[in-house]
């Protein structure tokens, strides 16, 4: 993990969570994207840039709604400081679709955001799951893939 030379404007990320406290949300910016995580101002200081990740998928039912979890957990030496989760509707195509770029790329941009405090943190991850996101949605039979190929046409 460490510090991206990426940037995304304050402004977009306000926006982006006006009628949001809490979450997370992929972000588009110059055709690079971003998971941005709404923290309250304390969580911010737990995250640095020697800190270990893990990122794991967990596919459920909330209510009738199929639904795939991203969980990132932010550890030192096996300690957990944070966890970032992300909820998204395997029936939403736009979210599917920001989830699979936001995956292909060689690193995750991950971003801590304090809406209080107007601040943004954000992280470069090395990329090793996009193949475990394919694997998840083939649990709700999703080929994203094919779902990407047919709406780039």
């Amino acid at each position: 993990m460490k510090k991206s030379t990426k940037n995304v404007p304050i402004s977009l990320i306000l926006k982006k969570f006006n009628f949001i406290e809490d979450g997370s949300l992929v972000v588009e910016s110059d055709n690079d994207f971003f998971l941005i995580s709404c923290k309250d101002s304390s969580s911010m200081a737990n995250f640095q840039e020697n800190l270990d990740f893990n990122v794991s998928f967990n596919p459920i039912m909330q209510g009738d709604f199929p639904t795939l979890e991203l969980k990132i957990d932010f550890s030192k030496n096996k300690i957990k400081f944070e966890t970032i989760s992300h909820l998204m509707s395997v029936e939403n195509i736009e979210d599917l679709k920001n989830i699979y770029y936001f995956f292909s790329k060689e690193l995750l941009h991950v971003g801590i955001f304090s809406k209080k405090n107007k601040s943004l943190l954000l992280y470069d991850l090395e990329n090793h799951y996009n193949n475990e996101l394919a694997l998840n949605l083939e649990y709700f039979k999703i080929d994203i893939k094919d779902i990407i190929k047919n709406t780039n046409n």
